[in-house]
C-alpha cells in the first residue's frame, strides 16, 4: 500500500519500502528505516514546519494570516469556548445562508457541516463541531464551486486534488427520484 501511494504521488519507487506503525489513532507512521526514515501523520510529516502546521491547525488563525497577506477570504466569525445560541444565530445572521460550521482545530473534515440553511441546521451542525473541537467552532461564508487540496511534500507541489460539488444532469421528462434511481454505467460519468 505505501508503495502504491508513493507512486500516485509520483515519488520514484526502486525497491520495497519497510512501513511500521507506531500509533494506530490518530496513524503514525515510519517510513523507510535509519537515519533516513520518516515520520507522517495523515497529511503531514516530520518535516513540516511547527510554526506552519501550528498555524494551520488554527483555522481562524490562519484566516487572519491570508486575510493580513492580502488574499480574498469568506466571511468568518469564531465563537471561541463558551458561546450561546442567541451569539450562534447572530453571527449566522451576519454571515448568511448558506454558510459552513466548523471546529476551529481540527482537521480532514472531521466535524464539519456545509450547506447549512437556517437555524435549526445551524444548531445540528453547532452540536456536531463542538464535539470535535477543543477550542470553539467557525461560522463561514459558503462559497460555490469547487475546492482544491494542495499537497506538498519537501517544499515541492506533488499533487492537486480537485472536490466539485455534487451535481445531477437530467433529460427534462423524468423527474429527480427517477433518474437518482436509475443504474449508472460508466459511459455516463463525466
Amino acid at each position: 500500500a505505501i508503495n502504491a501511494h508513493a507512486s500516485q504521488l509520483g515519488l520514484p519507487v526502486r525497491f520495497p519500502i519497510h512501513a511500521l506503525t507506531i500509533a494506530p489513532l490518530p496513524p503514525l507512521l515510519q517510513i523507510g528505516i535509519g537515519a533516513k526514515s520518516r515520520l507522517l501523520n495523515g497529511t503531514g510529516t516530520d518535516g513540516d514546519s511547527f510554526t506552519g502546521v501550528h498555524v494551520c491547525s488554527l483555522k481562524h488563525k490562519c484566516h487572519e494570516f491570508l486575510t493580513g497577506l492580502g488574499y480574498s477570504m469568506p466571511r468568518q466569525s469564531a465563537l471561541l469556548r463558551d458561546f450561546s445560541a442567541d451569539n450562534l444565530v447572530q453571527e449566522a445572521a451576519a454571515i448568511g445562508y448558506p454558510c459552513v460550521v466548523k471546529p476551529c482545530d481540527s482537521d480532514r473534515g472531521l466535524g464539519v457541516t456545509t450547506d447549512v440553511q437556517d437555524n435549526v441546521m445551524l444548531l445540528q451542525a453547532a452540536n456536531k463541531a463542538y464535539a470535535a473541537t477543543s477550542l470553539g467552532i467557525l461560522l463561514e461564508e459558503q462559497v460555490p464551486g469547487d475546492y482544491h487540496r494542495l499537497y506538498v511534500i519537501g517544499g515541492e507541489l506533488v499533487r492537486i486534488l480537485r472536490f466539485r460539488p455534487p451535481y445531477l444532469i437530467g433529460d427534462g421528462l423524468k423527474s429527480v427520484k427517477a433518474i437518482l434511481s436509475a443504474p449508472v454505467t460508466d459511459k455516463e460519468l463525466p
